[in-house]
């Protein structure tokens, strides 16, 4: 089986997922995104043929003939607020899975790549789409993974990443976790780049400091408290603390937060809301672009989350809670 890295992308979000495959080393054939903004900063930054669909819109005909479909299900897998029903245990939208159960099935790809929000491991559907996928041929191996214990970025934020592979013999095995002592200082994500005075515009009777070390504030009920690792919130956006002065994180030190190199150009034209909450959303790029796995029978990297693993594969085993 001859593989030539070519990969389309659906949901790229503003290029997180594009970047790490690019970085990886893979082709990008096509991306997907509906968001106009996004769109163009995929432009600034990646480039190649961009669509303006989004998972729900697309048709699979319309995707090339690739190696490898990646699905940012972060972008579109909301959950719902009210009104759970007994199919809907954990409040999931079911609908952009059962569209990306008809792209892969149409496609056939010899790989895909998944993200999601962690808690699907749990719901019934996620189970569903699992067994109706590998009855088509592939196997499938995922797990919840943490940003911080997998890169040392001092984010607090999981996600659930999937491998399907139709490749024989293939399996995908995730990394165990670093030295969690071992964690990059708060101070390296300081942009040096001149912010407006909005982000030092600060109501200091919601801050409860602790201590003055380096630190990020974060929001938990009615105040900003200090946490060694960042959590997102859009509405009350987190603050950073260096040398005794405090800030809200600009557009720039969350992107590096996700991964994405200093001069990822993210259009400082977009309004700033629109800005957070879309890197919010990001997966770490830092996820994809250090991990690359070359297969013995092909000799072709193929950029899986999270790192170079041995080049002996095995047979993917059944699913556990786990996701091994």
């Amino acid at each position: 089986m001859i593989l030539n890295n070519k990969v389309a992308i659906i949901e790229a979000g503003i290029g997180a997922m594009s970047l790490g495959f690019v970085e990886a080393g893979f082709q990008i054939k096509e991306i997907f995104v509906k968001d106009r903004k996004a769109i163009e900063i995929h432009r600034k930054n990646i480039g190649g043929k961009i669509c303006e669909r989004g998972l729900m819109e697309l048709m699979p005909e319309e995707i090339s003939d690739v190696d490898v479909i990646a699905i940012d299900l972060m972008q579109v897998f909301t959950s719902k607020n009210s009104g759970k029903s007994e199919f809907e245990p954990h409040g999931f939208n079911e609908t952009p899975l059962k569209r990306t159960a008809e792209i892969i099935k149409w496609k056939r790809p010899h790989m895909f790549f998944l993200v999601m929000q962690k808690g699907m491991h749990k719901n019934p559907m996620w189970s569903g789409f699992c067994d109706e996928i590998c009855q088509t041929g592939y196997n499938i191996t995922w797990r919840v993974l943490s940003s911080r214990e997998i890169t040392g970025y001092p984010v607090r934020e999981e996600q659930l990443y999937a491998i399907g592979s139709r490749i024989p013999d293939y399996q995908y095995e995730f990394p165990g976790y670093r030295d969690l002592g071992i964690t990059i200082p708060v101070h390296k994500f300081i942009s040096d780049m001149e912010e407006d005075g909005w982000y030092y515009r600060i109501n200091r009777d919601e801050i409860s400091e602790e201590s003055k070390e380096d630190s990020f504030l974060c929001w938990r009920k009615d105040k900003y408290v200090e946490q060694p690792y960042v959590g997102w919130n859009l509405i009350k956006i987190p603050l950073i603390r260096v040398n005794g002065i405090i800030h809200r994180l600009s557009h720039k030190e969350m992107a590096v937060l996700k991964g994405f190199p200093k001069n990822y150009d993210m259009n400082r034209s977009n309004r700033a809301w629109w800005m957070s909450g879309q890197i919010m959303q990001e997966l770490l790029e830092f996820f994809i672009r250090r991990s690359r796995e070359k297969l013995s029978e092909t000799h072709h990297y193929i950029p899986c989350i999270i790192r170079t693993v041995s080049n002996k594969v095995r047979k993917t085993q059944n699913f556990d809670d786990s996701g091994k």
